[in-house]
């Protein structure tokens, strides 16, 4: 079992109040929050409010009681939903989301279909890696009483979803087109300040120090970013315990699927990126240029699975916890693990109760977070 850490200990001493602040939620969906955890740190570093995963989840029941709970709370006579998913035609690890994210809301009593307004892929049955897949079928033709999207709208909103007076889950606003990391992270720090002023503990025990620097050009001079990471490494390495090298991840400000994101130890590791870096760094999803990131600083992961640095991927819907996996990959406690060669896993850890409830709370605050940037 591993040992339980402070802040795991701060707030189960104080679960009652805890769970009283975490049950004030605003209404969204759902959400899934990456957890990093030092033993005497942990945060949610990343939220996703269109979340791909479904399918690593180990069961689904309380998935399907959560949206019907989320549903009922806030919509009436709603019996069919059209769940509308990325563009994603050769990844067969997505469709098996799909086909689980759509188990679950059968599961939850409504009737769901995958619809979709790309004419090219109306009528395609895409085949998933570990399940039957599913097939897409057109937006327009399909009477939905709620539109669920799983497509995180990187290239825009959809246009078809404002003309028939259909609620949408998330609101369109809160795709890559319009959301920014920079916005969210100042209003999650806000919820863990108010978190740990709750159970007696310091802020930024559960929040990293984060910077949004803006106006990047990664083929020219990178001095205004170098000078932000160094600034942010001061500050880890005055929090810095057991050793470890002070890292700090560069992410997109928009990024999503883990693109963008460069972990580095120093600001002249920033002045001095290759040219491939560079690149890769430049441009997100959909072939958009980067010219926003956050500067976070880097919490170690004191957590393994099968051997690997891991991380838990921790999900809600609605009021409550839908459940979570670990994504783990070789590597030093200081990666970045959402990368190519990343595998999730349903079992390891060996948590004790204070520590999954230590990271349930930390993913209902950025889910908490995340309500409250979409209301502006």
């Amino acid at each position: 079992m591993i040992e339980e850490g402070e802040p795991a200990k701060a707030l189960w001493r104080h679960r009652e109040e805890v769970n009283d602040l975490l049950g004030e939620y605003p209404g969204l969906v759902y959400s899934s929050s990456d957890i990093r955890d030092s033993g005497s740190r942990a945060a949610t570093v990343d939220v996703n409010v269109f979340p791909a995963g479904f399918n690593n989840l180990p069961v689904l029941d309380r998935a399907s009681r959560l949206f019907r709970a989320h549903v009922e709370e806030l919509f009436d006579g709603v019996e069919r939903v059209g769940l509308i998913p990325e563009n994603h035609t050769r990844n067969r690890y997505y469709v098996d989301n799909l086909y689980s994210l759509r188990a679950a809301i059968r599961g939850a009593g409504f009737r769901c279909v995958v619809v979709t307004p790309e004419e090219r892929l109306i009528g395609s049955r895409l085949s998933g890696e570990d399940s039957p897949g599913v097939e897409y079928r057109d937006l327009s033709s399909f009477d939905a009483d709620l539109f669920l999207l799983n497509n995180d709208l990187s290239d825009g909103p959809l246009e078809q979803l404002d003309e028939g007076g259909v609620p949408v889950e998330p609101a369109q606003d809160m795709g890559w087109w319009n959301r920014s990391k920079g916005e969210f992270f100042p209003i999650l720090e806000g919820e863990c300040e108010r978190l740990a002023r709750e159970v007696g503990i310091e802020s930024w025990r559960l929040f990293p120090e984060t910077q949004r620097v803006e106006d990047v050009d990664f083929q020219g001079d990178l001095d205004r970013l170098a000078d932000s990471v160094d600034g942010v490494l001061d500050v880890c390495r005055d929090r810095q315990e057991g050793g470890e090298e002070a890292t700090v991840f560069i992410k997109d400000d928009r990024g999503t699927y883990g693109r963008a994101t460069l972990a580095v130890t120093s600001g002249d590791e920033v002045r001095e990126l290759a040219s491939s870096e560079r690149k890769r760094m430049a441009v997100r999803k959909g072939g958009q240029r980067v010219s926003c990131v956050v500067v976070q600083e880097g919490i170690p992961t004191r957590l393994r699975v099968e051997g690997m640095p891991a991380e838990p991927v921790h999900y809600v819907i609605g009021k409550g916890s839908a459940g979570f996996f670990w994504r783990c990959l070789d590597g030093s406690p200081t990666s970045v693990l959402n990368r190519p060669g990343q595998v999730f896993r349903h079992d390891g850890g060996h948590l004790g109760e204070r520590t999954v409830f230590l990271h349930e709370a930390l993913a209902g605050l950025g889910h908490r977070a995340a309500a409250l940037q979409s209301l502006g």
